[in-house]
Protein backbone atom coordinates (compact mmCIF):
# COMPACT_ATOMS: atom_id res chain seq x y z
CA UNK A 1 0.00 0.00 0.00
CA UNK A 2 1.78 3.44 -0.93
CA UNK A 3 2.31 5.23 2.10
CA UNK A 4 0.41 8.84 2.29
CA UNK A 5 1.56 12.14 4.77
CA UNK A 6 -0.77 12.82 7.39
CA UNK A 7 1.49 14.63 9.76
CA UNK A 8 2.28 17.78 8.33
CA UNK A 9 -0.24 20.95 9.17
CA UNK A 10 -1.97 23.05 6.89
CA UNK A 11 0.81 23.61 4.28
CA UNK A 12 3.86 23.92 5.93
CA UNK A 13 5.24 20.40 5.24
CA UNK A 14 4.22 19.61 1.84
CA UNK A 15 7.56 19.16 0.68
CA UNK A 16 8.00 16.20 3.25
CA UNK A 17 4.61 14.72 2.51
CA UNK A 18 5.59 14.61 -1.75
CA UNK A 19 8.82 13.20 -1.19
CA UNK A 20 7.96 10.78 1.32
CA UNK A 21 4.56 9.74 -0.19
CA UNK A 22 4.84 5.88 -1.55
CA UNK A 23 9.00 5.83 -1.76
CA UNK A 24 10.27 6.59 1.60
CA UNK A 25 8.25 5.09 3.81
CA UNK A 26 7.82 2.23 1.13
CA UNK A 27 11.86 1.97 1.36
CA UNK A 28 12.66 2.46 -2.50
CA UNK A 29 15.85 3.80 -3.63
CA UNK A 30 16.37 5.74 -6.65
CA UNK A 31 18.65 3.32 -9.13
CA UNK A 32 21.90 5.07 -9.53
CA UNK A 33 20.92 4.21 -13.12
CA UNK A 34 17.67 5.88 -13.66
CA UNK A 35 17.71 8.09 -16.30
CA UNK A 36 14.20 9.45 -15.49
CA UNK A 37 16.09 11.28 -12.53
CA UNK A 38 18.67 13.09 -14.47
CA UNK A 39 18.48 16.56 -15.88
CA UNK A 40 18.58 16.85 -19.48
CA UNK A 41 22.31 17.45 -20.28
CA UNK A 42 23.29 20.50 -22.64
CA UNK A 43 26.84 20.02 -24.45
CA UNK A 44 29.68 20.21 -22.33
CA UNK A 45 31.30 23.59 -22.20
CA UNK A 46 34.74 24.12 -23.68
CA UNK A 47 36.06 25.25 -20.00
CA UNK A 48 36.31 24.35 -17.11
CA UNK A 49 33.84 25.28 -14.57
CA UNK A 50 34.94 27.73 -12.51
CA UNK A 51 33.19 29.21 -9.03
CA UNK A 52 32.59 32.50 -10.31
CA UNK A 53 29.87 31.33 -13.32
CA UNK A 54 27.51 29.60 -11.15
CA UNK A 55 25.02 32.27 -10.83
CA UNK A 56 21.48 31.60 -12.60
CA UNK A 57 19.12 28.82 -12.67
CA UNK A 58 19.59 25.04 -12.83
CA UNK A 59 16.96 22.52 -13.23
CA UNK A 60 16.93 19.28 -12.35
CA UNK A 61 14.38 15.98 -12.56
CA UNK A 62 13.60 13.49 -9.47
CA UNK A 63 10.98 10.66 -9.76
CA UNK A 64 9.62 9.80 -6.38
CA UNK A 65 7.44 6.74 -6.03
CA UNK A 66 6.01 7.36 -9.35
CA UNK A 67 5.72 11.28 -8.77
CA UNK A 68 8.22 13.51 -10.93
CA UNK A 69 9.81 16.42 -9.03
CA UNK A 70 11.05 19.63 -11.14
CA UNK A 71 13.96 21.19 -8.84
CA UNK A 72 15.23 24.71 -10.04
CA UNK A 73 18.16 26.38 -7.88
CA UNK A 74 19.31 29.35 -8.64
CA UNK A 75 22.44 30.48 -7.01
CA UNK A 76 23.66 34.18 -6.70
CA UNK A 77 26.60 35.43 -5.11
CA UNK A 78 26.42 36.56 -1.79
CA UNK A 79 26.06 40.34 -0.24
CA UNK A 80 27.25 39.74 3.35
CA UNK A 81 31.03 39.21 4.12
CA UNK A 82 33.23 36.44 3.31
CA UNK A 83 35.01 35.01 5.42
CA UNK A 84 38.09 33.12 4.32
CA UNK A 85 37.75 29.42 5.08
CA UNK A 86 35.13 29.58 2.43
CA UNK A 87 34.48 27.29 0.04
CA UNK A 88 33.71 28.18 -3.69
CA UNK A 89 34.83 31.82 -2.82
CA UNK A 90 32.71 34.33 -3.32
CA UNK A 91 30.36 32.65 -0.90
CA UNK A 92 26.87 32.27 -2.59
CA UNK A 93 22.84 32.18 -1.55
CA UNK A 94 20.23 30.19 -3.45
CA UNK A 95 16.34 29.53 -3.92
CA UNK A 96 14.82 26.61 -4.68
CA UNK A 97 11.61 26.26 -6.20
CA UNK A 98 9.60 23.02 -6.60
CA UNK A 99 6.96 23.03 -9.45
CA UNK A 100 4.89 19.72 -8.69
CA UNK A 101 4.46 20.90 -5.10
CA UNK A 102 4.12 24.80 -5.16
CA UNK A 103 7.28 25.72 -4.06
CA UNK A 104 8.83 28.60 -5.22
CA UNK A 105 11.72 31.33 -3.68
CA UNK A 106 12.26 29.40 -0.83
CA UNK A 107 15.64 30.24 0.85
CA UNK A 108 18.39 27.69 1.11
CA UNK A 109 20.67 27.24 3.91
CA UNK A 110 24.16 26.34 4.41
CA UNK A 111 24.98 27.29 0.38
CA UNK A 112 28.48 25.77 -0.72
CA UNK A 113 29.30 26.25 -4.87
CA UNK A 114 32.67 25.12 -5.30
CA UNK A 115 34.48 23.74 -7.89
CA UNK A 116 35.41 20.56 -5.97
CA UNK A 117 31.47 20.53 -3.99
CA UNK A 118 28.15 21.51 -4.13
CA UNK A 119 25.57 21.93 -1.21
CA UNK A 120 22.64 23.15 0.29
CA UNK A 121 19.93 22.21 2.92
CA UNK A 122 16.39 23.69 3.48
CA UNK A 123 16.48 24.90 6.96
CA UNK A 124 12.59 24.22 9.16
CA UNK A 125 11.40 21.43 6.78
CA UNK A 126 10.72 18.18 8.50
CA UNK A 127 13.22 15.60 7.53
CA UNK A 128 16.21 18.10 7.03
CA UNK A 129 16.15 18.06 3.45
CA UNK A 130 19.74 18.63 2.12
CA UNK A 131 21.54 18.54 -1.37
CA UNK A 132 25.62 17.48 -1.96
CA UNK A 133 26.55 17.32 -5.75
CA UNK A 134 29.92 17.63 -7.69
CA UNK A 135 30.31 20.42 -10.56
CA UNK A 136 31.75 18.98 -13.86
CA UNK A 137 31.07 22.01 -16.32
CA UNK A 138 27.38 22.32 -16.77
CA UNK A 139 26.00 19.82 -14.85
CA UNK A 140 25.95 18.54 -11.32
CA UNK A 141 25.53 15.79 -10.13
CA UNK A 142 24.77 14.36 -6.64
CA UNK A 143 21.80 13.01 -4.17
CA UNK A 144 19.17 14.58 -2.39
CA UNK A 145 18.33 13.63 1.21
CA UNK A 146 14.86 13.57 3.46
CA UNK A 147 14.42 11.80 6.44
CA UNK A 148 16.74 9.35 6.59
CA UNK A 149 16.13 8.29 2.57
CA UNK A 150 18.79 9.59 -0.43
CA UNK A 151 17.31 9.86 -4.15
CA UNK A 152 19.56 11.13 -7.16
CA UNK A 153 18.86 14.44 -8.51
CA UNK A 154 21.34 15.69 -11.06
CA UNK A 155 21.05 19.50 -12.45
CA UNK A 156 21.82 21.14 -15.67
CA UNK A 157 22.20 24.39 -16.24
CA UNK A 158 19.29 26.53 -17.40
CA UNK A 159 16.01 27.63 -16.65
CA UNK A 160 14.59 24.53 -18.76
CA UNK A 161 11.11 24.44 -16.71
CA UNK A 162 7.98 25.80 -18.97
CA UNK A 163 7.17 29.61 -18.52
CA UNK A 164 4.33 30.14 -15.69
CA UNK A 165 0.84 30.53 -17.32
CA UNK A 166 -1.21 32.68 -15.31
CA UNK A 167 -4.38 31.13 -13.93
CA UNK A 168 -7.66 32.76 -15.55
CA UNK A 169 -8.40 34.54 -12.27
CA UNK A 170 -5.43 36.26 -12.36
CA UNK A 171 -5.89 40.21 -13.17
CA UNK A 172 -3.72 40.62 -16.81
CA UNK A 173 -0.82 43.04 -16.94
CA UNK A 174 -0.57 46.18 -17.22
CA UNK A 175 -2.73 47.13 -14.49
CA UNK A 176 -4.37 50.67 -14.54
CA UNK A 177 -7.47 50.30 -12.52
CA UNK A 178 -5.52 50.80 -9.03
CA UNK A 179 -1.71 51.42 -8.02
CA UNK A 180 0.74 49.21 -6.23
CA UNK A 181 3.97 50.35 -3.64
CA UNK A 182 6.75 48.38 -3.17
CA UNK A 183 7.11 48.52 0.51
CA UNK A 184 9.48 47.82 3.33
CA UNK A 185 8.38 47.26 6.94
CA UNK A 186 10.33 46.53 10.53
CA UNK A 187 9.51 43.84 12.34
CA UNK A 188 11.04 42.58 16.06
CA UNK A 189 12.75 39.86 14.40
CA UNK A 190 12.54 40.14 10.35
CA UNK A 191 12.41 42.93 7.38
CA UNK A 192 9.32 42.58 5.38
CA UNK A 193 8.62 43.19 1.56
CA UNK A 194 5.75 43.49 0.08
CA UNK A 195 3.49 45.48 -2.17
CA UNK A 196 0.31 47.97 -1.00
CA UNK A 197 -2.50 47.75 -3.66
CA UNK A 198 -3.93 51.07 -3.63
CA UNK A 199 -7.45 52.46 -4.71
CA UNK A 200 -7.21 55.63 -7.12
CA UNK A 201 -7.79 58.85 -4.99
CA UNK A 202 -5.92 60.23 -2.22
CA UNK A 203 -8.04 58.60 0.55
CA UNK A 204 -7.45 57.52 3.15
CA UNK A 205 -8.63 54.26 2.40
CA UNK A 206 -9.97 51.13 4.59
CA UNK A 207 -6.81 48.87 4.06
CA UNK A 208 -6.30 44.91 4.82
CA UNK A 209 -3.40 42.58 5.87
CA UNK A 210 -3.55 39.21 3.88
CA UNK A 211 -1.76 37.20 6.56
CA UNK A 212 -0.40 33.83 4.66
CA UNK A 213 -0.77 29.95 6.31
CA UNK A 214 1.79 27.81 7.19
CA UNK A 215 4.82 27.37 5.91
CA UNK A 216 7.10 29.73 4.09
CA UNK A 217 5.36 32.07 1.47
CA UNK A 218 5.83 34.73 -1.01
CA UNK A 219 3.39 38.00 -0.75
CA UNK A 220 1.12 36.28 -3.97
CA UNK A 221 0.99 32.99 -1.53
CA UNK A 222 2.10 30.93 -4.09
CA UNK A 223 1.43 27.05 -4.18
CA UNK A 224 0.58 24.90 -6.74
CA UNK A 225 1.04 27.43 -9.65
CA UNK A 226 -1.83 29.07 -8.01
CA UNK A 227 -1.66 32.96 -6.41
CA UNK A 228 -4.60 33.40 -4.06
CA UNK A 229 -3.58 36.77 -2.88
CA UNK A 230 -2.75 38.04 -5.91
CA UNK A 231 -6.08 37.66 -6.78
CA UNK A 232 -7.54 38.57 -3.44
CA UNK A 233 -5.64 42.10 -3.25
CA UNK A 234 -7.19 42.63 -7.14
CA UNK A 235 -10.72 42.34 -5.99
CA UNK A 236 -10.48 43.72 -3.12
CA UNK A 237 -8.49 47.05 -4.18
CA UNK A 238 -10.87 47.27 -7.29
CA UNK A 239 -13.69 47.70 -4.69
CA UNK A 240 -12.19 50.41 -2.76
CA UNK A 241 -9.97 49.09 -0.49
CA UNK A 242 -6.38 48.54 0.09
CA UNK A 243 -4.55 45.77 0.73
CA UNK A 244 -0.99 44.73 1.90
CA UNK A 245 0.44 41.63 1.26
CA UNK A 246 4.29 40.83 2.09
CA UNK A 247 6.52 38.19 1.89
CA UNK A 248 7.34 35.97 5.09
CA UNK A 249 10.63 36.11 6.51
CA UNK A 250 13.08 34.65 4.56
CA UNK A 251 11.19 34.49 1.78
CA UNK A 252 11.62 36.69 -1.78
CA UNK A 253 13.03 39.89 -0.74
CA UNK A 254 12.24 39.71 2.71
CA UNK A 255 15.02 38.87 5.56
CA UNK A 256 14.52 36.72 8.79
CA UNK A 257 14.57 33.08 9.33
CA UNK A 258 11.59 30.70 9.44
CA UNK A 259 13.85 27.97 10.96
CA UNK A 260 13.04 28.64 14.42
CA UNK A 261 9.81 30.91 14.01
CA UNK A 262 6.52 29.60 15.96
CA UNK A 263 3.14 31.30 15.36
CA UNK A 264 3.84 33.48 18.16
CA UNK A 265 7.07 35.12 16.32
CA UNK A 266 4.37 34.99 12.86
CA UNK A 267 2.19 36.89 14.54
CA UNK A 268 4.70 39.44 15.74
CA UNK A 269 5.45 40.17 11.84
CA UNK A 270 2.11 40.78 11.42
CA UNK A 271 1.53 43.05 14.02
CA UNK A 272 4.34 45.55 12.48
CA UNK A 273 2.59 45.24 9.08
CA UNK A 274 -1.11 46.41 10.78
CA UNK A 275 1.27 49.01 12.38
CA UNK A 276 2.89 50.25 9.67
CA UNK A 277 -0.42 50.81 7.60
CA UNK A 278 -1.88 52.54 11.01
CA UNK A 279 0.82 55.04 10.34
CA UNK A 280 -0.01 56.15 6.83
CA UNK A 281 -1.98 58.88 6.22
CA UNK A 282 -3.56 57.46 3.11
CA UNK A 283 -5.41 54.68 5.00
CA UNK A 284 -8.15 55.25 7.69
CA UNK A 285 -9.02 51.82 9.31
CA UNK A 286 -7.38 48.34 9.00
CA UNK A 287 -8.93 44.81 8.82
CA UNK A 288 -6.95 40.99 8.63
CA UNK A 289 -7.54 38.94 5.93
CA UNK A 290 -5.82 35.36 6.88
CA UNK A 291 -5.69 32.03 5.64
CA UNK A 292 -5.26 28.40 7.39
CA UNK A 293 -2.70 29.38 10.36
CA UNK A 294 -3.13 32.72 9.07
CA UNK A 295 -6.53 32.57 10.51
CA UNK A 296 -5.41 32.01 13.90
CA UNK A 297 -2.91 35.02 13.85
CA UNK A 298 -5.74 37.30 12.49
CA UNK A 299 -7.62 36.26 15.65
CA UNK A 300 -4.69 37.00 17.58
CA UNK A 301 -4.39 40.58 16.47
CA UNK A 302 -7.66 41.20 16.60
CA UNK A 303 -8.35 40.10 20.86
CA UNK A 304 -9.27 42.88 23.09
CA UNK A 305 -8.01 45.32 20.18
CA UNK A 306 -9.81 48.24 18.90
CA UNK A 307 -7.79 49.30 16.46
CA UNK A 308 -8.74 46.27 14.28
CA UNK A 309 -12.01 46.81 12.15
CA UNK A 310 -12.88 43.74 11.10
CA UNK A 311 -11.35 40.03 11.05
CA UNK A 312 -11.74 37.43 8.29
CA UNK A 313 -10.33 34.02 8.55
CA UNK A 314 -10.37 31.68 5.65
CA UNK A 315 -10.22 27.79 6.79
CA UNK A 316 -9.32 28.64 9.97
CA UNK A 317 -9.19 26.33 13.24
CA UNK A 318 -11.18 26.47 15.65
CA UNK A 319 -9.71 23.33 17.46
CA UNK A 320 -6.44 23.37 18.90
CA UNK A 321 -3.46 22.71 17.12
CA UNK A 322 -3.31 19.21 18.65
CA UNK A 323 -6.97 18.74 17.75
CA UNK A 324 -6.48 19.94 14.80
CA UNK A 325 -3.88 17.48 13.67
CA UNK A 326 -6.31 14.75 14.84
CA UNK A 327 -8.95 15.53 12.78
CA UNK A 328 -6.34 16.12 9.51
CA UNK A 329 -4.99 12.79 10.38
CA UNK A 330 -8.51 11.52 10.00
CA UNK A 331 -9.75 13.42 6.99
CA UNK A 332 -6.69 12.73 4.96
CA UNK A 333 -6.81 9.41 5.34
CA UNK A 334 -10.35 9.54 4.51
CA UNK A 335 -9.59 11.63 1.53
CA UNK A 336 -7.16 8.91 0.04
CA UNK A 337 -9.37 5.83 0.27
CA UNK A 338 -9.11 4.36 3.24
CA UNK A 339 -11.90 2.99 5.25
CA UNK A 340 -14.22 4.81 8.36
CA UNK A 341 -11.89 2.22 10.80
CA UNK A 342 -8.64 2.72 9.01
CA UNK A 343 -8.95 6.55 9.32
CA UNK A 344 -10.21 6.66 13.23
CA UNK A 345 -6.90 4.07 13.80
CA UNK A 346 -4.79 6.49 12.42
CA UNK A 347 -6.35 9.72 14.01
CA UNK A 348 -6.11 7.27 17.51
CA UNK A 349 -2.13 6.46 17.04
CA UNK A 350 -1.87 10.28 16.10
CA UNK A 351 -3.52 11.64 18.88
CA UNK A 352 -1.03 9.23 21.20
CA UNK A 353 1.96 10.82 19.65
CA UNK A 354 1.00 14.23 19.60
CA UNK A 355 -0.10 13.82 23.35
CA UNK A 356 3.15 12.34 24.22
CA UNK A 357 5.47 14.89 22.68
CA UNK A 358 3.35 17.61 24.55
CA UNK A 359 3.94 15.90 27.62
CA UNK A 360 7.84 15.71 27.12
CA UNK A 361 7.80 12.34 27.19
CA UNK A 362 11.27 10.38 26.12
CA UNK A 363 12.88 10.19 22.39
CA UNK A 364 12.54 6.01 23.17
CA UNK A 365 8.55 6.35 23.57
CA UNK A 366 7.82 8.93 20.92
CA UNK A 367 9.87 6.69 18.86
CA UNK A 368 7.63 3.67 19.18
CA UNK A 369 4.43 5.81 19.50
CA UNK A 370 5.86 7.04 16.20
CA UNK A 371 5.87 3.50 14.55
CA UNK A 372 2.50 2.71 15.49
CA UNK A 373 1.50 6.06 13.80
CA UNK A 374 3.55 5.56 10.73
CA UNK A 375 2.74 1.08 10.58
CA UNK A 376 -0.69 2.06 10.73
CA UNK A 377 -0.56 4.40 7.98
CA UNK A 378 1.40 2.45 5.42
CA UNK A 379 0.34 -1.06 6.71
CA UNK A 380 4.26 -1.83 6.58
CA UNK A 381 5.38 -4.28 10.08
CA UNK A 382 6.55 -1.50 12.84
CA UNK A 383 9.83 -3.55 12.66
CA UNK A 384 10.71 -2.50 8.78
CA UNK A 385 13.34 -0.05 8.32
CA UNK A 386 11.79 2.41 6.26
CA UNK A 387 9.34 2.48 8.90
CA UNK A 388 11.98 3.37 11.63
CA UNK A 389 13.34 6.14 9.33
CA UNK A 390 10.23 8.17 8.75
CA UNK A 391 9.09 7.15 12.67
CA UNK A 392 12.69 8.90 13.79
CA UNK A 393 12.16 12.05 11.02
CA UNK A 394 8.37 12.19 12.50
CA UNK A 395 9.66 12.80 15.82
CA UNK A 396 11.92 15.42 14.44
CA UNK A 397 9.19 17.00 13.10
CA UNK A 398 7.08 16.92 16.51
CA UNK A 399 10.04 18.18 18.41
CA UNK A 400 10.46 21.30 15.87
CA UNK A 401 9.56 24.74 17.65
CA UNK A 402 7.10 25.63 15.20
CA UNK A 403 5.16 22.09 15.49
CA UNK A 404 5.33 22.07 19.51
CA UNK A 405 4.04 25.36 19.63
CA UNK A 406 1.39 24.83 16.92
CA UNK A 407 -0.44 21.78 18.75
CA UNK A 408 -0.51 23.82 21.87
CA UNK A 409 -1.88 27.17 20.35
CA UNK A 410 -5.90 27.13 21.72
CA UNK A 411 -7.36 29.38 18.95
CA UNK A 412 -10.31 29.72 21.38
CA UNK A 413 -8.62 32.10 24.03
CA UNK A 414 -8.50 34.66 21.23
CA UNK A 415 -11.45 34.29 18.91
CA UNK A 416 -13.68 34.74 22.59
CA UNK A 417 -11.99 38.51 23.44
CA UNK A 418 -12.73 39.47 19.27
CA UNK A 419 -14.54 42.84 19.17
CA UNK A 420 -14.52 43.54 15.72
CA UNK A 421 -16.95 42.00 13.62
CA UNK A 422 -16.06 38.09 12.57
CA UNK A 423 -16.55 36.49 9.25
CA UNK A 424 -15.62 32.49 8.83
CA UNK A 425 -15.22 30.48 6.00
CA UNK A 426 -14.40 26.95 5.92
CA UNK A 427 -14.53 24.61 2.42
CA UNK A 428 -16.78 21.46 3.26
CA UNK A 429 -14.15 18.93 1.34
CA UNK A 430 -11.67 20.90 3.36
CA UNK A 431 -9.53 17.90 4.85
CA UNK A 432 -6.90 20.05 6.81
CA UNK A 433 -8.75 22.08 8.78
CA UNK A 434 -12.07 20.11 9.23
CA UNK A 435 -15.15 22.38 9.06
CA UNK A 436 -17.19 19.09 11.03
CA UNK A 437 -14.59 19.08 13.44
CA UNK A 438 -13.49 22.99 13.46
CA UNK A 439 -16.71 24.36 13.70
CA UNK A 440 -18.20 23.85 16.80
CA UNK A 441 -15.46 24.80 19.08
CA UNK A 442 -15.40 28.35 17.09
CA UNK A 443 -18.91 28.78 17.37
CA UNK A 444 -18.80 28.40 20.88
CA UNK A 445 -15.66 30.86 21.22
CA UNK A 446 -16.92 33.54 20.06
CA UNK A 447 -20.53 33.07 21.65
CA UNK A 448 -18.32 34.67 24.75
CA UNK A 449 -16.89 37.06 22.64
CA UNK A 450 -17.87 40.74 22.93
CA UNK A 451 -18.35 41.28 19.18
CA UNK A 452 -22.08 40.45 18.15
CA UNK A 453 -21.60 40.63 14.68
CA UNK A 454 -20.17 36.98 13.54
CA UNK A 455 -20.67 35.67 10.73
CA UNK A 456 -19.91 31.65 9.79
CA UNK A 457 -20.24 29.78 6.75
CA UNK A 458 -19.52 26.58 5.77
CA UNK A 459 -19.21 26.23 1.81
CA UNK A 460 -19.67 22.42 0.47
CA UNK A 461 -17.57 21.11 -1.94
CA UNK A 462 -14.79 23.34 -1.55
CA UNK A 463 -11.21 22.49 -0.18
CA UNK A 464 -8.79 24.12 2.00
CA UNK A 465 -7.74 26.60 -0.42
CA UNK A 466 -11.40 27.16 -0.91
CA UNK A 467 -11.58 25.71 -4.77
CA UNK A 468 -14.35 23.79 -5.95
CA UNK A 469 -12.98 20.24 -5.31
CA UNK A 470 -14.13 16.48 -5.43
CA UNK A 471 -12.53 15.02 -2.71
CA UNK A 472 -10.11 17.57 -0.99
CA UNK A 473 -7.61 15.89 -1.18
CA UNK A 474 -4.06 17.23 -1.34
CA UNK A 475 -3.09 16.01 -4.93
CA UNK A 476 -6.01 17.92 -6.43
CA UNK A 477 -4.84 21.25 -5.72
CA UNK A 478 -2.59 22.06 -8.64
CA UNK A 479 -4.96 20.57 -11.38
CA UNK A 480 -7.90 22.60 -10.37
CA UNK A 481 -8.22 25.27 -12.75
CA UNK A 482 -9.82 27.90 -10.55
CA UNK A 483 -7.66 29.36 -7.30
CA UNK A 484 -10.21 30.85 -4.83
CA UNK A 485 -14.50 30.25 -5.81
CA UNK A 486 -16.01 33.16 -6.84
CA UNK A 487 -18.74 32.85 -4.41
CA UNK A 488 -15.76 33.12 -1.97
CA UNK A 489 -14.42 35.91 -3.57
CA UNK A 490 -17.50 37.93 -3.30
CA UNK A 491 -18.68 37.13 0.09
CA UNK A 492 -15.32 38.21 1.67
CA UNK A 493 -15.20 41.17 -0.84
CA UNK A 494 -18.82 42.60 0.00
CA UNK A 495 -18.30 41.75 3.63
CA UNK A 496 -14.78 43.84 3.98
CA UNK A 497 -17.33 46.65 2.03
CA UNK A 498 -20.16 46.96 4.06
CA UNK A 499 -18.27 46.87 7.20
CA UNK A 500 -14.99 49.03 6.13
CA UNK A 501 -16.46 52.15 3.64
CA UNK A 502 -19.45 54.40 4.83
CA UNK A 503 -21.97 54.93 1.76
CA UNK A 504 -20.25 57.79 0.59
CA UNK A 505 -16.85 55.99 0.08
CA UNK A 506 -17.92 52.94 -1.56
CA UNK A 507 -16.38 52.02 -5.54
CA UNK A 508 -19.61 52.26 -8.31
Amino acid sequence: MAAQCWLGVMMRSLIVCGLFAGAVLAGQQVPADDASTRAAAPAASAAPSSPADFAGPWTGVMRVGGQTLTFRVVFAPSAAPVAPTTVGNPAWTATLGIREQGVADFALSDVVAGPDRVAWRMAGVPGAPSYQGVRDRDQIRGTFSQGGATFELNFARGDESPKRVPRSQEPAEPITAYRAEEVTITAPAARLAGTLTLPPGPGPHPAVLLISGSGPQDRNSEIFNHRPFLIWADRLTRAGVAVLRVDDRGVGASVGSMATATTADLTQDARASVEFLLTRADVSRVAVVGHSEGAIIAAALGAGSERIAGVVMLAGPGLTGRGTLVAQNRALALSSGRSAAEAEAIAVAADALFAATLAERNEATLIDLARTLVSTQTGLPREDAAVGREAASTVLTLRSPWMTYFMSVDPAENLARLTAPVLAIFGGRDAQVVADAERPPMEAALSRAPTRDVTIRVYAGLNHLLQPSATGAMTEYEQIPITVDEAVLAEVRDWLVQRLMPAAEKSP
